[in-house]
This record gives structure tokens, sequence and C-alpha cells, in this order.
């Protein structure tokens, strides 16, 4: 630790299909998945996924090392990354890109992705459920016979 430490006064995290790193520091984000769920295919019960979680955190400052866990619905960690040390200047902002191209198959349910930044954490939760089946108007027509003027 610096003599400066400041943790995160917010976080934001962004649920995505991929990230790319672009000239001057930019990520482009694509497949950005707005909200807190994820909607699969009906009769997919296990999907395989292209899945990108990106934590932004704003003005942190000093050293920090921790963790990126996804714990799976019935609550057993999928996945653990150590975060390596990372020095953050004053008045900045840090973020953390954790990608799976692809997920082995996961069951559909709710999901924590979590980082642990010194021991705080950080975390977003999301449901992976079956697309709703959308409800169409069906009409038909069926003429039969003659019509006479």
């Amino acid at each position: 630790m610096t003599a400066s430490q400041r943790d995160p006064d917010r976080f934001v995290c962004l649920v995505c299909e991929d990230v790319r790193a672009e000239v001057g520091g930019k990520l482009t984000v694509l497949g950005f998945m707005p909200g807190d769920t994820i909607n699969v295919p009906p009769g997919i019960l296990n999907p395989q996924l292209n899945l990108t979680f990106v934590f932004v955190f704003n003005k942190a400052e000093g050293e920090f090392t921790g963790s990126f866990s996804l714990t799976g619905p019935i609550g057993i960690v999928g996945a653990e990354i150590p975060i390596p040390t990372a020095h953050v200047e004053p008045d900045t902002g840090m973020v953390s890109v954790f990608q799976f191209k692809p997920t082995p198959q996961i069951p559909l349910g709710r999901y924590v992705a979590k980082v642990t930044l010194n021991g705080r954490s950080y975390e977003q939760k999301i449901l992976l459920r079956a697309a709703p089946v959308p409800l169409t108007a069906t009409a038909s027509a069926t003429t039969t016979g003659s019509f006479k003027h």
C-alpha cells in the first residue's frame, strides 16, 4: 500500500461479448448486454457464450491487488482469476476486463461476477435465462364458394 490510498468511490460493470483495446487507451465494447438479464434462445438449457465483464472503478488511488470470481446458480465458484497489482494515480480510475471466449456450457440461472480489491468486494448480479417467446397475433383468412354481382 502507498502513503496515499483511496478505494474507488463507485464502479460500473458492463457485460458484453467482447472488448478490444484501441490506440490511446480506448476500449471498443462489442455486443453490449444492457441490464442484468441475458436472454438465450428458448430450448437451450446449457448455452455456450462469449462473455466479457468490464469493471470500471472511479477515483481510486494507490496500489490494488485482488481477484475476480464468477459464482454460478448453485453457489459454486466457476472461475477465479487473480488480479495483478495495479498502481492507480490520484483522481483517475481503473478498468479490469475478464473474458470468457467461449464459456463452457453453463446452466441457466443467477450468477454473481465479483471483483475483490484490497479486501473490498464489488459485485454485479446477472440472470441467464431463456428468452421469452414473443406473443404474436395469428390471423388467417379462408375463402370458399363464389360471389355473384
